[in-house]
């Protein structure tokens, strides 16, 4: 069984907090992954280039090909003599820009750890409903052209809110019993200027990877079957009525 407890810093040395935004556009993910650039690579080169010795970061949640963060925690070990958050900051956003960007930089207590004291994550996805595609969010969202059902999504949206067991979804662990997941939905709505439809998700540090594909595919599924039976429902009610 895993440890939920992270070792502390050896000797001389400090745990670092460390918070980074990134464009995943460039990225194959946020994991190290041989022969393709990836966000952990690039931090971990230009961190071990500033502070003159190896790091080797632990992350918050990993993030696949092509996916943003706005708020992505990382912890490492670092000499406590050279460590300096100010300098450290300066430095990476000039070896890093435009790509990452690292927003916060501060000592940690001995046990901290951004993967297991991780209690939410919190995802969003960007829809562009609109006829035509907008070059300034190409890489930020999915470009709908049809209109898009909000009804339906709301139905959907309805059907994950609180606490789930999601283990069905996840790729590993798939017997583990407390595979639980919070969602939060607010009402899709589209916003007048972008016209994008939002939905967030909150998941507790028991979630295990999960294909999100597979779960917005359930939810249109869902969603799509309950608004055909509402919609004959309506239409039953009003053969009725115009019967005379």
């Amino acid at each position: 069984m895993v440890s939920r407890v992270a070792p502390p810093p050896a000797e001389g040395q400090v745990r670092v907090r460390m918070t980074v935004a990134y464009d995943g556009t460039p990225f194959h993910g946020f994991a190290t992954n041989p022969d393709v650039r990836t966000v952990q690579d690039d931090l971990e080169a230009a961190l071990s280039t500033v502070l003159r010795e190896p790091i080797t970061l632990t992350c918050a949640g990993r993030t696949d090909r092509g996916v943003h963060a706005r708020g992505q925690v990382v912890s490492f070990d670092a000499d406590a003599g050279h460590f300096d958050a100010v300098a450290l900051t300066r430095a990476l956003n000039r070896m890093l820009a435009p790509a990452i960007a690292v927003r916060d930089v501060g000592e940690a207590a001995p046990d901290f750890d951004a993967r297991f004291s991780c209690v939410a994550r919190t995802y969003r996805y960007r829809i562009l409903n609109a006829a035509t595609p907008d070059p300034l969010v190409h890489n930020l969202s999915w470009h709908v052209r049809e209109p898009l059902e909000v009804a339906a999504m709301q139905i959907g949206a309805d059907r994950v809110l609180g606490e789930h067991d999601f283990s069905s979804f996840s790729k590993k662990n798939k017997s583990k019993k407390n595979n639980r997941s919070q969602k939060r939905q607010p009402s899709p709505q589209p916003q007048q200027q972008q016209q994008q439809q939002q939905l967030e998700e909150e998941k507790t540090l028991e979630e295990y990877k999960v294909d999100h594909s597979k779960i917005l595919t359930k939810i249109h599924e869902e969603a799509s079957a309950q608004f055909k039976s509402i919609r004959q429902r309506l239409n039953n009610l009003a053969i009725e009525r115009s019967q005379p």
